[in-house]
């Protein structure tokens, strides 16, 4: 995947037919009534690379992932969760809000993330704060771009 968004990133990055190559993989967090901490994938693509951005799924959507059982969350849930995205035990994002992240996905543009060193997702955390209302089968679904280094 290659679109506009990034096209002021350094070419240090792996680079494909048009430019700096942009990965994408999404992530699925399955949501536990009254849990409101969550580690986030241990084995995902983005893992030791660098993140450039994120998308969020609309709340009570379909998730892209294939889960026919699952929902996205309610507009409450989802409007009270936020990440916190780390690298060496070291937050580089606190309190990253989905709804803060939506509200800029629905101008057609990703989350900027500015972030100069490779990420651990697996270190990285999603916090709800309106757990109680968590209902059954709930996810909370984002996508994040990022690139490798050659």
């Amino acid at each position: 995947m290659n679109h506009g968004f990034y096209k002021n990133l350094p070419p240090v990055f792996k680079q494909g037919p048009t430019g700096i190559q942009i990965f994408q993989t999404n992530i699925l967090v399955n949501l536990v009534t009254d849990q409101s901490e969550y580690q986030l994938e241990e084995k995902s693509s983005v893992e030791r690379n660098f993140a450039v951005g994120l998308w969020v799924n609309d709340p009570e959507g379909t998730p892209q992932k294939a889960t026919p059982t699952k929902t996205i969350t309610s507009s409450a849930v989802f409007n009270s969760a936020y990440l916190v995205i780390r690298r060496d035990e070291q937050d580089h994002y606190r309190k990253l809000y989905l709804r803060d992240i939506k509200r800029v996905n629905d101008q057609g543009e990703p989350y900027y993330l500015s972030i100069g060193e490779r990420i651990n997702l697996s270190e990285s955390l999603l916090y709800v704060n309106n757990s109680s209302a968590i209902g059954n089968d709930e996810v909370i679904e984002f996508a994040v771009d990022y690139v490798k280094t050659v």
